[in-house]
């Protein structure tokens, strides 16, 4: 899994227990339109000629694939995406203005991807591995780079990069 927005943006408070990597999403949705005063599903302001909309998430669906490295013998799932439009892993349906959501019906579902491995879009976390190991046709790393850290290991090349990232 990638590593979480607010876990690594240090804006949040995040517990030593807390997981670090996971989906990024939120619960719900805001969207404001300037000058819809019929404002049919939302709160309109007259002061501010603005009309508040909202959704809310009813359910997370996260597609996983299987994954072997045969140079390490290790095996591990691979979080490819959601199972909704654009790969979006969060389903939000249009809230009523003064209703109260407490999420316990939050429905949570986990597939199987059965795309085929070149279907599937890397993920930012898997290019970066992918770089670390040599195999990125287009590396971003430079000739310094390169020879500031001759002897260094794919692995280590990796966590370099990601603290770089930070």
């Amino acid at each position: 899994m990638p590593e979480c927005s607010e876990a690594k943006n240090g804006r949040s408070q995040w517990e030593d227990d807390y997981p670090t990597h996971g989906i990024d999403f939120n619960i719900w949705k805001q969207d404001i339109k300037k000058g819809d005063s019929s404002c049919g599903k939302g709160t309109y302001i007259a002061s501010s000629d603005l009309c508040f909309t909202y959704q809310v998430m009813t359910q997370v669906c996260a597609l996983v694939k299987f994954r072997h490295d045969p140079e390490t013998n290790t095996y591990s799932w691979l979080y490819t995406g959601g199972c909704y439009k654009d790969h979006e892993p969060v389903h939000y349906e249009d809230a009523n203005s003064g209703s109260t959501h407490t999420f316990k019906e939050v429905q949570f579902e986990v597939r199987f991807d059965n795309r085929p491995w070149d279907k599937i879009t890397i993920l930012p976390e898997e290019a970066a591995l992918e770089e670390a190991q040599g195999d990125k046709e287009n590396s971003t790393e430079s000739e310094k780079d390169k020879a500031e850290h001759p002897q260094e290991t794919p692995q280590e090349k990796l966590i370099r990069k990601k603290k770089e990232a930070l």
